[in-house]
Formats: structure tokens, sequence, C-alpha cells
């Protein structure tokens, strides 16, 4: 029997690779653990061997690192439900942010660069991981300052990041926590405005027209 073990194996990393890689997109977009999981038993990847290839694939091929999502959602369930239906009733800030290892890039909607500098010296950046959770923490510091300047005391920020894996996303949840915001994080490699937007050029955030600051947030729907 231990002479096929390496085939079957070999099948299997391959049966996952592939449905990642067929999806790759949806599952950039997933913002919760949840749905990374429901994923993987409608498509026959619930099988413990089965499952860790997928969760392989998905840090290899997506980007995506499932246990600091579930790390995520057990810090985001301990959150206060009075501040939960606040954030969730309140404006919603879009932001994609990537980082290399000497300077972060932070883009709005339609593509346009609203910062790119370099790093903090506080957050000593020498790996791209590094660079990744910089740049996130960058994007939430000024989803912060949008969203005092919006006037409302809570609401929730939509923060595409480059890739998941090597980032703490509990220390992002905090961090967004700490501005009001309540953080939904999703991962785009490909697609991300922030990392196409490569350059040496220095835009400075406060160079921006305030007013074009809060064309970033949506503001909810009221009802009739």
């Amino acid at each position: 029997m231990n002479q096929y073990t390496p085939t079957r194996t070999a099948s299997g990393t391959r049966r996952a690779r592939e449905v990642v890689g067929d999806h790759v997109l949806r599952l950039r977009r997933c913002t919760r653990a949840f749905e990374l999981e429901d994923f993987a038993v409608v498509h026959g990847l619930n099988a413990p061997d089965d499952f860790a290839r997928y969760v392989s694939a998905l840090r290899a091929i997506a980007g995506v690192d499932l246990a600091a999502f579930r790390a995520l959602h057990f810090a985001q369930r301990q959150m206060d439900p009075a501040f939960v239906a606040r954030a969730n009733h309140g404006p919603r800030v879009r932001l994609w942010c990537a980082g290399t290892v000497p300077r972060f890039t932070v883009a709005r909607p339609g593509a346009a660069v609203l910062w790119r500098d370099n790093h903090p010296p506080a957050h000593a950046v020498t790996t791209e991981a590094q660079a990744a959770q910089s740049a996130a923490l960058q994007a939430i510091w000024l989803a912060g300052r949008v969203l005092g300047q919006s006037g409302w005391d809570a609401g929730t920020l939509r923060l595409t990041v480059e890739r998941s894996h090597g980032i703490a996303l509990v220390e992002l949840h905090r961090a967004a926590l700490a501005v009001n915001l309540l953080l939904e994080l999703a991962t785009d490699p490909i697609d991300n405005p922030a990392s196409r937007k490569t350059g040496t050029r220095t835009v400075h955030w406060h160079h921006s027209d305030p007013t074009a600051l809060l064309d970033l947030v949506e503001l909810p729907k009221k009802l009739p």
C-alpha cells in the first residue's frame, strides 16, 4: 500500500491547487474565516489531508492565510456588540494598500494614490511581510482620519491588502478599533491598485483636499 501513497498525495495536492487556482479571485475577496472553510466543504476538500493541502494552496496561490483569518475572527467575536452595531450602521471607507521593503502605498477607489512614503522607522521593515503589515497600518491610520472628518463616531473599513500570509491580522484589528473602525480584510495581489501604482515619487496624504478624503466615505442609506 505504501508504494501508492506518494501518487495519491501528489494527486491530492494537484487537485487542491487547481481548485484554488480556478477560484482565486473569489477566495481573495473572502473577509471571514468561515467563508474559506465553507468553500473547502463545498468543493470536497474538508477531509483532514485534503484540507491541509487546501490551506497550503491558499497561502501559495491566493496569498491568503486561513489561520490568521481564524485568529482575526476570534478577536472580532470579543468586540462590544454596541460598537459593532454602530460601526455597521455608520459609513464605510474602502482603501487598498501594498508595501515594498522601503516604501508603502495607499490607494483609493478609482486607483488614485492617496499616500506613498517611506515606512515609519518604528515599524522596522526588513521583509515583505513586514512591509505589507506596515502599509496596512498606515492605511488604517488614514481611514481613521477620514472617519473623524466625516463626523461619525464609528464605521467600517474595507481594506484590501496584497497578502495576508505572514501578517498579524489581529494587530490590524486592534489598530482599527483604536480609531473606531470595524475592519473587513480582503486579499488581492494582482488587481490591487496600490501594488500596481509603484513609483518613487512621494505622495503626502495631507496634500489631498479634505473634501476628496471625505469622498472616500460611503454613507449608510437612510431608511424610508
